[in-house]
């Protein structure tokens, strides 16, 4: 026997076979379900709402938000002394 014949029956044996796909008519419902507009813009429009939502839950400012001129909330006090000499103010 050849090797492209022992090839092709070495393959032929341990390829899947190709499976025929079964056909059956699908539901009133499903087929409503898939052809209808108003289902679709509904379905749309709960998933952009949910993004949105899961986006925004549970964020937090990660430090203190400051505008210039605005008076401190809050004071903020070193541990420790130290001295800071600017190059720019000096």
């Amino acid at each position: 026997m050849p090797l492209s014949e022992q090839f092709k029956a070495f393959w032929a044996r341990f390829s899947s076979k190709k499976r025929k796909r079964k056909t059956e008519s699908s539901s009133i419902f499903l087929r409503f379900l898939e052809e209808s507009r108003s289902i679709s813009v509904l379905v749309f429009a709960l998933t952009v709402l949910s993004i949105g939502l899961i986006s925004f839950l549970g964020v937090k400012q990660t430090s203190f938000q400051f505008l210039a001129g605005q008076e401190a909330t809050i004071r903020i006090v070193a541990a420790e002394d130290f001295s800071y000499q600017s190059d720019i103010l000096t």
